[in-house]
């Protein structure tokens, strides 16, 4: 099942900071002895925000590691021969089988010795997973470990890696740590459109009523998810409400719909409900055609329905370009009506190398009003491009509006 988290898909790795982790960091912090005084929470103040360590002890003591001679499990050795697979695809399910059976004081050990690699992409596979598994292991103490890592060297990757794995196992105490921290606005940003993504996979309708609870979290300046244009990250087509509706599609897509369709209509939601709702129609025509396009039928009309309708047209315009063009004729708005033929005309092969085929793009727009016709003719022959000046495209991938 894919699932959206940040930009690009199903859990990738965020370079935040543009530093590689301090090798030494870790280096003598785990066995090192904790002075009173280090039990306290640390405050730092990083890009104008206060960041703030929630915790009852330091990080440094929770990660206090087993002598190597008492050792249990030979997991050095398999790690090292996991890494040293040159497939970067088996290495990562390598370490996951690994990590799935170890324990929290062996995954701090895993941990001290991962440190101590050299720099590199290995190295930073492996920490990445190993914070992961001391995130489901034990969140609080993972998160102020990683806390520690962003204060000393900038880069907040640890940090990241141990709240995505506290959030597969309690992503409701993972997102409300991460909103005491008092990161910058864009780390806030990131993290929980991570969480969430997560989250959705796992409770679609805990993750939806975290979302109606939080309104800040919807979008807009300042908020989750918040930026410009509809079909950037951080747009109405792929903030939060889209993460959630889109996984929980995957799981339920009536369900799905019906929490994206009240969004649209509630006070303060109207477009990120339209943006969940282009993810619900997109997954669910891909599932069953015939549900979607009468779950878009059985509509009123308006710009939440030409929102489902350019969807709707996305996911049949693949296999059938020419029946799909009915659809078109359905949506109200014009600018919406010339974005999604440009897309229909792209799918159908109306756009050579050698210019766009007049004929064809003719025969396929002939139901569409007179006035849609001519400005997609016009655009066509003055632009000569799939989305000719139209009013942009609407394949997949991109925002229903065309923007």
């Amino acid at each position: 099942m894919k699932i959206l988290t940040t930009s690009g898909g199903l859990l990738p790795f965020l370079a935040i900071g543009g530093t590689t982790l301090v090798v030494g960091f870790a280096a003598g912090r785990l066995s090192a002895p904790v002075a009173a005084s280090d039990r306290t929470p640390a405050t730092v103040t990083i890009q104008s925000q206060e960041v703030r360590t929630l915790r009852s002890a330091s990080p440094s003591e929770s990660a206090t590691v087993r002598d190597s001679s008492v050792d249990r499990k030979p997991y050095q050795g398999d790690l090292k021969k996991i890494l040293e697979n040159p497939n970067p695809l088996e290495r990562a399910r390598g370490l996951d089988a690994m990590l799935a059976g170890v324990d929290a004081p062996e995954v701090k050990q895993l941990l001290d010795w991962v440190n101590a690699m050299p720099d590199g992409a290995a190295k930073r596979v492996a920490l990445g997973k190993v914070m992961q598994r001391w995130g489901q292991l034990d969140g609080s103490a993972a998160s102020a470990f990683g806390i520690e890592a962003f204060q000393q060297t900038g880069n907040a990757t640890v940090l990241r890696n141990a709240l995505l794995g506290w959030a597969q196992n309690d992503p409701s105490s993972s997102m409300q740590y991460l909103q005491g921290l008092g990161l910058s606005r864009g780390l806030m940003n990131e993290f929980s459109r991570d969480i969430l993504g997560i989250w959705s996979n796992l409770n679609p309708q805990a993750a939806a009523e975290y979302l109606q609870s939080n309104p800040d979290s919807l979008g807009g300046r300042g908020a989750v998810g918040g930026g410009r244009g509809m079909g950037g990250p951080g747009g109405y087509f792929g903030g939060p409400a889209a993460i959630v509706a889109a996984n929980w599609a995957a799981q339920d897509p009536q369900a799905a719909a019906n929490w994206a369709l009240s969004l649209s209509q509630g006070q303060g939601g109207g477009r990120q409900g339209w943006g969940a709702m282009n993810q619900v129609i997109d997954r669910w025509v891909n599932q069953d055609p015939n549900a979607a396009a009468s779950f878009v039928g059985s509509q009123s009309a308006g710009p939440a329905k030409d929102v489902m309708l350019a969807s709707l047209v996305r996911g049949l315009a693949a296999d059938d370009p020419a029946s799909t063009m009915k659809w078109v004729s359905l949506i109200g708005s014009q600018d919406i009506q010339r974005g999604t033929t440009m897309g229909i005309l792209a799918e159908a092969g109306v756009f050579t190398q050698n210019g766009p085929d007049i004929t064809l793009a003719q025969s396929l727009i002939s139901s569409l009003p007179q006035n849609v016709q001519q400005q997609v003719m016009q655009g066509l022959t003055n632009r000569g491009g799939p989305y000719g000046g139209a009013g942009g495209g609407a394949r997949r991938g991109t925002g229903a509006n065309g923007q």
